[in-house]
């Protein structure tokens, strides 16, 4: 779980980008203290809009790379995967899509203080689509526990891990084994292993993190 307030910063062109970004981060006071994006201060994680390559020329995301005590985390656009392949070049930490949600998004600054990798760091790569579930309408969130559970992870470990409660875990996946079909956890781990043997825990998805 988040031990301590994680200082973030969010950089984008388009001011409703920001503010939901910060409206959602706003719920969880306790977890989250959202810093302004001047380069005033420094803060624990930057997320930057891939669209800001276009107003500045990367000097903005230049400036926040050369800060060691910073993870930038590049919002991806799926229609300017041209924009995100220049945010990787330039060494972002990771990448994620702009719809992501509230508990992902938690999720990906846990482990990005953490230095950590997480599942929902790829998510806005072109390679989503190979993403496990993806035909069936999981999200990145729910393959991931998917995946872990296959692993032999309990729900208090995957929880731990993805840094959400147990409850939480429960209600993904509920919301997972509808999706595949599946009524018990074997069933679940069976579905796993048919639709994708080769398939990783997602603490071994390293492209995307450093």
């Amino acid at each position: 779980m988040i031990s301590r307030r994680i200082a973030t910063a969010v950089s984008s062109p388009e001011a409703m980008v920001v503010l939901g970004l910060t409206a959602m981060l706003g719920r969880h006071p306790d977890l989250v203290a959202v810093v302004g994006a001047t380069g005033e201060s420094v803060p624990d994680v930057v997320l930057y809009d891939v669209l800001s390559l276009e107003r500045d020329r990367g000097v903005g995301l230049d400036h926040w790379i050369r800060q060691a005590e910073t993870a930038v985390i590049a919002i991806g656009r799926d229609s300017r995967p041209d924009l995100h392949d220049r945010a990787q070049s330039a060494g972002v930490d990771g990448c994620i899509p702009l719809s992501i949600d509230g508990p992902a998004l938690l999720a990906v600054l846990a482990a990005a203080v953490a230095g950590l990798p997480s599942a929902l760091i790829c998510d806005c790569r072109s390679e989503r689509r190979q993403r496990l579930g993806a035909a069936v309408g999981l999200n990145a969130r729910e393959a991931a526990i998917l995946l872990w559970l296959a692993q032999g992870l309990s729900n208090g470990e995957i929880a731990e891990r993805e840094s959400l409660s147990i409850n939480t875990i429960k209600s993904y996946l509920r919301s997972a084994y509808a999706k595949i079909g599946a009524h018990s956890r074997s069933q679940a781990v069976l579905w796993v292993l048919t639709e994708r043997p080769r398939a990783s825990a997602p603490s071994t998805v390293t492209p995307c993190w450093s």
